[in-house]
């Protein structure tokens, strides 16, 4: 799909949608930038102050008016194509017509690259705090977690992501981490109609759903083990076994938790 695609939200919680008018003399196409202005919205352009989300359809009114259903969550994240090599917290700006919106250098900070992406991958963005009609005030960083702290929090994160998205979470889910990787060990996690799948002996096939889940999560838990540790990724792998019901995440970083980034050499030129 062309524009923007919602992809996750940063609270690992489902979309907000919501409606909203704009003029029938202006085409809207699903995927653009909304920018909400006088309680109406038009395709957002760079550098607009009141940026709301990602249309995702239209819907006719009345009196000849036009109504348009968009995401608004200020911490949605959004996947664009973008065959450009991108890193986490580079800042790019919106550009481009209805129905072919796309990233540009950055002079305006419309968006923050939410994860790394290779010129192979769709880029993930959100809407910089600033830019966002809900006006976002960013709050101070808190203190960087450890031990069975940061363990527990990457546990929440990942059993409230398949609750709220695949409709149960994991019944026990156990998280630790070692040097440079993060492992997360989930139980009881199968759907009703997986169960049914594999009671019917078609375990091929809730092994094949279950990997193209894992596969939908990927954003989101790399995100949140980035922000969780203050690590970057530098590998995501999943893992799933059916008897037992198991689930499992490998995360490789970049560096050991808690350990300060490398610092560059100071005789180094640019």
């Amino acid at each position: 799909m062309p524009g923007f695609e919602f992809h996750y939200r940063l609270s690992g919680k489902r979309p907000t949608v919501e409606t909203f008018v704009f003029k029938n003399t202006e085409a809207l196409s699903r995927g653009d930038m909304l920018n909400l202005e006088d309680g109406e919205v038009d395709l957002g352009a760079t550098g607009d102050p009141a940026l709301v989300g990602a249309a995702i359809e239209t819907v006719d009114g009345e009196k000849s008016m036009t109504s348009i259903r968009a995401i608004v969550d200020a911490d949605a994240v959004y996947a664009i194509e973008d065959p450009r090599v991108r890193i986490k917290g580079a800042t790019l700006d919106l550009s481009g017509l209805t129905g072919a919106q796309t990233l540009s250098a950055s002079r305006n900070t419309d968006f923050i690259v939410d994860v790394d992406s290779s010129a192979d991958q769709d880029t993930l963005v959100r809407i910089n705090g600033g830019r966002h009609y809900q006006r976002v005030v960013r709050a101070e960083a808190p203190d960087r977690l450890v031990g069975g702290t940061l363990n527990a929090a990457i546990a929440r994160a990942v059993v409230r992501y398949h609750a709220e998205h695949f409709g149960r979470g994991p019944t026990k889910a156990q998280a630790f981490y070692r040097d440079n990787h993060v492992v997360v060990v989930l139980e009881d996690i199968l759907t009703q109609a997986e169960r049914s799948l594999l009671a019917a002996g078609n375990s091929h096939a809730v092994l094949y759903t279950r990997h193209a889940l894992q596969d939908t999560m990927r954003g989101y838990l790399r995100s949140t083990i980035e922000r969780l540790t203050g690590c970057k990724v530098r590998a995501c792998m999943s893992a799933s076994h059916v008897d037992p019901d198991l689930a499992a995440e490998l995360f490789v970083l970049d560096r050991p938790v808690a350990a300060e980034p490398a610092q560059p050499d100071s005789q180094s030129i640019a």
